[in-house]
């Protein structure tokens, strides 16, 4: 009996650091999206101004700016002129959310967007390492328009 007694604090112990760990990650990434989403907000308004990545290189991931150097992306990148002017930003959602003690912390960040051809939802990875954010991908889940019926801009594992 006090064998089976043991086993089941030791159990509740395990369950109690699980529900900590768990509320730990759920503040983090509330913290992450409330310190972040301005940058990843004004890096999305800033590259659909022309989107060409020079405007908004500073703020790439290495990964992510010798991604956007191929031909066919800047060819890509140049037809999302269609879009027109970034009119608002709708719904803004943080997914994928880790953290880690040697590469800083992840997310990605769906956001809602409406252009004046239509509406585009996109999904953007940022890093941060110490303090330093970068974009590390851009990903456009779908556009209602007419004019663009792609699915990936650039995407990196990095």
């Amino acid at each position: 009996m006090k064998i089976l007694k043991n086993i089941l604090i030791g159990f509740g112990g395990l369950f109690v650091i699980l529900i900590v760990l768990v509320v730990f990650l759920a503040g983090s990434s509330s913290d992450f999206k409330e310190e972040y989403e301005p940058f990843t907000k004004q890096f999305l308004a800033d590259f659909s101004v022309s989107w060409d990545r020079a405007s908004v290189i500073d703020r790439m991931s290495n990964s992510l700016i010798e991604d956007t150097s191929t031909q066919d992306v800047q060819n890509f990148l140049h037809q999302l002129q269609g879009l027109g002017e970034l009119k608002s930003f709708g719904e803004i959602t943080i997914e994928n959310y880790t953290t880690h003690t040697d590469t800083g912390e992840e997310a990605i960040f769906s956001i809602s967007t409406q252009f004046e051809a239509g509406h585009a939802l996109w999904k953007i990875s940022v890093s941060v390492i110490d303090d330093a954010a970068r974009i590390t991908g851009i990903h456009l889940v779908n556009f209602e328009g007419e004019m663009i019926e792609a699915e990936n801009v650039v995407e990196t594992s990095a």
